[in-house]
């Protein structure tokens, strides 16, 4: 189990502090096409992210005023396979640039498109 804020491992050691394992792209993203995969939070134990696990945030968020929402009209092209702005086309990218694909994709809205085989190619399953 892992959790992005106040873990204490000495406490519940089976609660891992995500930022001791992974390196996360940015979130909040309202381009859809998820052009970019650049480390935006990095790992306290290796900040160059090079031997550590790292996550795609893939939702895509729209603006209704000052306000972020999830894009729900948008999640089936967004949690897609393949295609442009598709969770498979992010990971595809990021794979190129860090030399394997994430290890972990939040998405919002499962069940929407088929995510999981996206999943599936990044973890060579047929």
């Amino acid at each position: 189990m892992i959790s992005d804020y106040g873990a204490d491992q000495a406490e519940v050691p089976y609660l891992l502090d995500e930022f001791n394992h992974f390196w996360e792209d940015p979130f909040d993203q309202t381009n859809p096409s998820f052009a970019e995969c650049a480390m935006n939070r990095t790992n306290k134990v290796d900040p160059d992210g090079t031997s550590s696990m790292y996550l795609i945030n893939h939702f895509l968020d729209v603006s209704i005023g000052s306000i972020l929402v999830p894009d729900r009209l948008a999640a089936d092209q967004t949690n897609a396979a393949t295609g442009t702005g598709s969770v498979g086309d992010q990971a595809d990218r990021c794979a190129g640039i860090w030399g394997r694909y994430p290890n972990v994709m939040l998405i919002d809205y499962f069940g929407d498109g088929d995510a999981l085989d996206a999943q599936n190619t990044m973890n060579g399953v047929s």
